[in-house]
């Protein structure tokens, strides 16, 4: 470690072996310490260099220790293994519904947040799937939408009501009990540049009855100030979802 204060920006062809150069991106950029004991490189736009890649400087760069005359002698060429911890692969998806409870006649949004662990570099891939607590029968209207949201690489997976009220149907006919509440498990992997896997999944509930939840909905301005002591009103209006396309299906 040293000073950044005190670093020298060098080229990076001028201190590394050609094998690294090819590893670091394109605008990479290294810094010698004043005394030459310490190299740091900051990686440039598609890198390809990972973990337990080996590192090897050019001949007479370093200095293994502080040189004590301006006549010292540099370091031979020196390898170093690259390393980033011992949990360099984590990863941490993160996801949401937008209710724990749906009516099978409404539509339902999941969504996935940008995991944490890629240090600093874009995600390799994020895929939607069906969670094993949804049952089989209900799958086939349900996959349309999560192979459209993988197609687009979109972090939200949008189900209609349609889709919705036919998987919840079929669900209850494969039961054979019409008053069965359905599971539907929707589970999101990412992955990160060095292959580490992070998974999440969100559960939802969806009544057998048709008719969707009540919706509240704002008649009138949402952003209201005043001075302290104001009193405000907000004014709201209810509506239920459109449910004939659910019954036309």
């Amino acid at each position: 470690p040293c000073d950044a204060s005190d670093d020298l920006d060098v080229p990076c062809e001028g201190v590394l072996a050609a094998e690294a150069l090819s590893k670091l991106g394109t605008g990479s950029q290294c810094a010698l310490s004043e005394n030459r004991v310490a190299l740091s490189v900051t990686l440039g736009s598609g890198a390809t260099i990972v973990p337990g890649d080996e590192v090897v400087t050019r001949a007479g760069v370093l200095f293994s220790a502080a040189p004590t005359s301006s006549d010292a002698t540099g370091a031979p060429s020196l390898t170093t293994t690259l390393q980033i911890g011992a949990d360099f692969a984590g990863l941490t998806a993160s996801m949401s519904a937008t209710a724990d409870w749906a009516p099978a006649c409404s539509a339902v949004a999941f969504a996935g947040a940008v995991p944490l662990g890629a240090f600093g570099r874009p995600l390799a891939s994020h895929t939607w799937s069906l969670g094993t607590a949804t049952p089989e029968a209900m799958k086939q209207y349900l996959q349309p939408s999560i192979d459209a949201a993988n197609s687009a690489g979109a972090w939200t997976v949008n189900i209609s009501r349609t889709s919705l009220f036919l998987a919840s149907n079929a669900a209850r006919a494969e039961q054979e009990d019409l008053t069965a509440a359905a599971t539907l498990e929707v589970v999101l992997e990412a992955t990160n540049w060095l292959g580490g896997v992070g998974t999440a999944s969100v559960s939802v509930g969806v009544m057998p009855d048709e008719e969707p939840m009540p919706i509240l909905l704002p008649d009138g301005p949402t952003e209201l100030s005043g001075a302290r002591g104001t009193t405000f009103e907000l004014v709201v209006k209810s509506q239920v979802g459109e449910i004939s396309e659910c019954r036309a299906a």
